[in-house]
């Protein structure tokens, strides 16, 4: 766990504001931090929703005379499953605006910061941890470090930079605490006083947190706008993912869904060196959900499910296509792979079997498996064949009629 917490006022720039609008620059959505209306902010965009709005954004500035506020406004596009909107980051910059003296050094800043978010936009929309690359350059620090809880799955990324050389690590099952703002010690890294410069929880089931070293107080009103940016910029690349996640996955099982199947059937199966397709199919479910019920049939897809977890790798895929039908695909396995990923997946099963608390699962198996060139249809369509022969040799071993469901 995080310790030594020491209390301080957050870093955390109370002063600036997220809008999400569509290409006419009509409001989605605002988090409402700063204190004008949607009237006003209509009024301020007649005079920019025209201008090109490129990948690097747009920087405009508003003088609202009805307030004497002074805001600096960056618009930057953002593509999300095709669809553009527009993000306003809006600043509230009206203290700096009567300090004629800090007019420069401000200038500066916002350069600053438009070069940062130009690199956040071209690195995190691959990964996450990347961030932590652009934290050591604009922090201007020797170690970045970033915790992702992701599905209950704690991990703790640190880039620690000696001279040019970038070294990177990574730690599963780490427990953290945070807020922003807080002064911190973590456990296992050099013996630093950190930042927490950005926290908080983009989707349901994403939490993170980014800490730097503690900036020298000079720097402060800088590392505060950046701290917003990571923090705008991290929390929408973890949205993304996990976007792409919701639309390939089966949600009950956490298997791969149809969709993805259909997908890489088109592209990545047809040209490894070999192929097998395992086909599979839950027998039974109908009748325990007659006779049980539903949760008890929901009990077996679950076990189906982590049976075929049990050999899911980088080249071995495992998918829910149907209600009781499952399909794994290997990719570049031999014969030999190929028998053992079978023993594997069976005595996963038999071992999840031994809950007595669940149903028992049983599970109809047929197997296909070509060198390329192969025909991609034909060796699903055998392994499927296949299954329903295992399937009626399953009935019939336990004395029933094989017709039966």
């Amino acid at each position: 766990m995080v310790t030594d917490l020491v209390g301080q006022d957050s870093l955390i720039d109370s002063t600036s504001e997220l809008i999400i609008t569509d290409t006419d620059w009509h409001i989605l959505f605002r988090n409402s931090v700063l204190d004008f209306r949607d009237g006003q902010w209509d009024q301020w965009v007649q005079l920019y929703k025209e201008e090109s709005v490129s990948e690097k954004g747009l920087s405009w500035e508003v003088a609202d005379k009805t307030t004497g506020k002074y805001y600096n406004v960056h618009t930057f596009a953002a593509k999300t499953d095709g669809k553009t909107s527009l993000i306003h980051h809006v600043y509230d910059v009206s203290e700096y605006a009567g300090l004629v003296r800090d007019l420069s050094s401000y200038s500066s800043e916002w350069r600053i910061l438009a070069s940062c978010q130009d690199e956040l936009i071209q690195n995190l929309s691959d990964d996450p941890c990347n961030s932590l690359f652009v934290a050591v350059k604009y922090f201007d620090v020797s170690h970045a470090v970033l915790f992702l809880d992701v599905g209950g799955e704690l991990w703790r990324y640190v880039l620690e930079k000696e001279g040019d050389t970038p070294s990177f690590a990574e730690v599963k099952d780490v427990e953290y605490s945070f807020a922003p703002g807080e002064q911190v010690t973590l456990p296992d890294l050099p013996e630093k006083t950190y930042m927490c410069c950005c926290s908080g929880r983009a989707v349901s089931i994403v939490g993170y947190a980014m800490f730097v070293p503690i900036p020298d107080e000079k720097e402060k009103r800088l590392h505060s706008m950046l701290f917003n940016e990571f923090k705008l910029y991290i929390e929408h690349a973890l949205l993304q993912k996990q976007i792409i996640y919701e639309n390939e996955h089966d949600h009950a099982t956490g298997l791969y869904n149809k969709g993805k199947l259909n997908e890489l059937v088109s592209s990545s199966f047809r040209n490894a060196e070999s192929i097998a397709v395992f086909n599979m199919d839950v027998n039974y479910l109908k009748r325990v959900n007659d006779t049980i019920g539903h949760e008890a049939g929901n009990s077996l897809i679950r076990k189906a499910a982590e049976s075929i977890k049990a050999i899911s790798n980088d080249r071995v895929f495992g998918f829910r296509v149907g209600g009781d039908e499952f399909l794994v695909v290997a990719m570049n396995v031999t014969d030999q792979d190929t028998e053992e990923l079978l023993r594997v997946w069976r005595r996963k099963l038999t071992e999840l079997n031994e809950d007595k608390e669940t149903p028992e699962c049983i599970i109809a198996c047929g197997l296909c498996r070509q060198y390329a060139p192969y025909d991609l249809e034909k060796i699903m369509e055998e392994a499927d064949k296949r299954m329903y022969q295992d399937k009626r040799r399953i009935k019939i071993a336990r004395g029933e009629d094989p017709d039966q469901r």
